[in-house]
């Protein structure tokens, strides 16, 4: 297929595992879309080279023009890992076969060889995945999906310096304080120090207010940053129990570390793997989008950006919010960073438009109100709750709430902190306790929650209590959860839910069918089942299997009295 590429040599054992995942059609795109930019090339000294040697090559400005408007969201330590991976060691140009290569490990050999694709973007020098490159990969994935601002100056497609191929005899130059790997010295192109001499921000500085530099101090700035902070702090303490005497900014997450993260926080590996899909794609969207970018900077690059983002590449799809009412998009707990992390663990049909049924920013603190939002919701919801410390943390519930005696839920609930630090606690098996919905019983837990103590009555992973003035949070092993919120039991700011997909038209005028009902019978009562002996008597039922009780009568059914 290669041919004209590789000449006389013989395709190595990677080329031709990479090639025999993709069909003759897609391998036939791919070599389309490099053959042309490799032309545009042709003029230029590496073009003419090229030519001469009988092959074609990219340079970085070429490899930027191939990826087009993803190449222009990457902070420019991302750009160069993964200049890095496509370039042949030899001469440090991105070959046909490189490219193939990457992008069959980034998407069609196997979870295994993505995470090492995804890792490795991460991981400059050897050491790990520090703060720094998981910050500038967090903020080019963000900026891919549209869900924060641009630089206000856009940039021609190139990385920071040359990229260095690194030789077994080549020593890396690292930074102190993250490990990262410093690519052709510390200074940066001219380009970008020119719009530094001007004041002018160009989104590409160290740290975490690399999203917007120098002179911006607006709260929404601040929120991204610590936000950025968060997430990835959640994902060096997967290692901290290795590392627990440094400090976070010196952390490494190791490869196992960062497995383990990726099982419960799929989103970035999931974003990074994408990266390359473009290159092949058939879509003509995507080829307008990058003409687009190309010539009118980043006005046109934030209309593209989605129209690449959605072709096909569920990863880098982010909901629509919608019925804020009254409520602006950046007063709501449910902030971009937290939208892009959480709605990677769910599946694509509850990633379309997420409705806000209840905020008591918007609605007021009234559990009436509240639980007759909540209840009418017929579908997943994703509940929020802000403490009065400013811990930020919440749970997905897979089942519509609706008043029940027993614990209900599936094993795709999950409950997760996001401030200070970014952890998801999906179900362990343990056993089956995944959500609560007590209301309207005298002597059961009145509220809702997330994970519950079997035998110990009254304990939650995460309980709201019903005033919505206070609750609880413990570490309970249906989730295997350290406590959520600022104090195991907390004062609540604030309370949102939403919605996850929209409410499907019920012919029978119902809002939550039975089939959605906890118990499955629809009864209400959620636990004898219509016609059991205890079925008029749920609550003391509930109570004994709080207990640890074993029923012998449940599933019993009333005898109808014999007529004389």
């Amino acid at each position: 297929m290669f041919s004209w590429l590789i000449g006389k040599t013989a395709k190595s054992s990677e080329l031709k595992e990479a090639e025999s995942v993709f069909t003759e059609a897609e391998l036939k795109l791919i070599q389309n879309r490099f053959s042309e930019e490799v032309a545009r090339q042709d003029g230029t000294t590496l073009g003419r080279s090229a030519r001469a040697h009988g092959f074609g090559a990219l340079d970085v400005h070429g490899l930027g023009a191939l990826l087009g408007p993803v190449w222009k969201c990457l902070d420019p330590l991302i750009a160069s890992q993964l200049q890095l991976q496509l370039a042949d060691k030899a001469d440090g140009k991105v070959h046909l076969s490189g490219l193939v290569i990457a992008k069959a490990r980034a998407e069609r050999l196997g979870e295994q060889a993505s995470l090492e694709f995804s890792y490795r973007l991460l991981s400059a020098d050897g050491r790990g995945a520090g703060y720094k490159a998981l910050e500038a990969a967090a903020l080019s994935c963000l900026r891919l999906v549209g869900a924060v601002p641009w630089p206000s100056s856009s940039r021609t497609p190139q990385a920071v310096g040359a990229v260095t191929t690194l030789q077994p005899s080549t020593s890396a130059t690292s930074s102190s304080s993250t490990g990262n790997v410093s690519v052709s010295g510390t200074d940066p192109p001219a380009q970008i120090r020119s719009r530094n001499d001007q004041g002018t921000d160009n989104g590409f500085t160290d740290g975490i207010s690399s999203t917007y530099t120098t002179s911006s101090t607006s709260s929404s700035n601040n929120n991204l940053q610590l936000h950025l902070a968060a997430f990835c702090q959640g994902a060096l303490m997967h290692d901290r129990a290795e590392q627990a005497a440094s400090p976070v900014r010196d952390l490494h997450l190791s490869y196992d570390g960062y497995c383990k993260w990726t099982k419960k926080c799929p989103v970035l590996h999931k974003a990074l793997c994408s990266l390359l899909r473009q290159v092949g794609a058939p879509s003509a969207d995507a080829t307008t989008a990058t003409a687009a970018i190309a010539g009118q900077g980043t006005t046109a690059a934030a209309l593209a950006i989605p129209v690449v983002a959605t072709s096909g590449t569920d990863p880098l799809r982010l909901p629509a919010l919608l019925q804020l009412g009254k409520l602006h998009a950046s007063s709501t707990l449910l902030q971009p960073v937290w939208t892009w992390a959480l709605a990677s663990r769910l599946p694509p049909a509850q990633r379309v438009e997420w409705r806000l049924v209840f905020s008591s920013q918007r609605d007021g603190k009234s559990f009436n109100t509240f639980f007759s939002r909540i209840s009418a919701a017929a579908g997943p919801t994703l509940l929020l709750l802000r403490d009065k410390a400013g811990g930020l943390f919440g749970g997905y519930a897979s089942q519509p709430w609706a008043k029940s005696g027993k614990y209900f839920g599936d094993a795709s609930c999950f409950i997760f902190s996001l401030l200070p630090a970014l952890q998801v606690f999906p179900g362990t098996g343990i056993n089956e306790n995944f959500q609560w919905c007590g209301v309207g019983f005298s002597q059961l837990p009145g509220g809702i929650g997330f994970g519950g103590a079997t035998a110990v009555r009254g304990h939650f992973a995460l309980y709201l209590e019903p005033s919505l003035d206070s609750g609880m949070s413990r570490p309970i092993a249906t989730y295997g959860n350290t406590a959520l919120a600022s104090e195991q039991v907390f004062q609540i700011d604030t309370v949102e839910c939403w919605l996850l997909q929209p409410p499907e038209e019920d012919p029978s005028g119902s809002s939550v069918s039975g089939a959605h009902k906890p118990g499955g019978g629809g009864s209400g009562g959620g636990g004898a089942g219509r016609g059991s002996i205890l079925g008029k008597a749920a609550e003391d039922r509930a109570i004994m299997e709080l207990a640890g009780l074993k029923l012998h009568s449940a599933g019993l059914k009333d005898e109808p009295l014999e007529e004389d």
